[in-house]
């Protein structure tokens, strides 16, 4: 099983490499390249090579595309506990990130002009992070403000993000549409370009 997962999972990087490299998909919709990884096909890749090689935990609760939100307790960054569910007025947008991700870093900033956007009227923009230690992303958000709410998961294999089917591994960012229904909507790996991600969330 070990051998096959190898296997597997090496033609699965070929072919995710492929879809990255290899350049563009090409959306008839909008007339307009983009990346072959973001597309629903690309994401599907993506995510399947995330979740083979970096499986999720016997403990994480696991959750995926249409099934229920679940409500989960994470700490703030002063440490207090707190609870995290679905709304029922607005979408909820929940982004895992790490400061020694330079896409996360990168996606944050996005993040946060979009919070501070009309899309912020129907969508709640949360961050989690996934930093190796409480006080590592205390630091990095000292000198890098953001002004959407932020919490922290410890890095393990049936963390938050692992429950939301973002794998046991340290593929970042990655972020989860929840809809106002309280189900899951979709999910992405690898971020979103300037100006996707208001079309992601509709």
């Amino acid at each position: 099983m070990k051998l096959l997962r190898g296997w597997v999972g090496s033609v699965l990087v070929l072919l995710v490499a492929a879809l990255a490299i290899g350049g563009f998909a090409f959306s008839f919709k909008s007339q307009e390249p983009r990346f072959a990884w973001s597309t629903e096909f690309g994401q599907s890749v993506v995510g399947s090579i995330v979740r083979l090689l970096a499986p999720a935990g016997e403990n994480a609760m696991l959750v995926g595309r249409g099934d229920a939100m679940p409500v989960l307790e994470l700490r703030d960054m002063d440490g207090t506990v707190g609870v995290i569910g679905p709304l029922e007025t607005k979408k909820l947008v929940i982004n895992f990130w790490s400061s020694a991700c330079a896409e996360c870093v990168r996606q944050m900033a996005l993040l946060d002009t979009a919070s501070k956007s009309n899309l912020s009227e129907r969508v709640r923009i949360i961050g989690v992070s996934v930093d190796k230690d409480l006080e590592i992303a205390r630091q990095y958000l000292a000198a890098n403000p953001v002004s959407y709410r932020l919490y922290y998961t410890p890095p393990s294999a049936s963390n938050a993000k692992a429950t939301l089917g973002g794998g046991g591994g340290d593929a970042l960012p990655y972020t989860v549409l929840v809809g106002i229904d309280g189900k899951i909507e979709k999910a992405r790996f690898l971020g979103f370009r300037p100006g996707e991600l208001e079309e992601w969330v509709e």
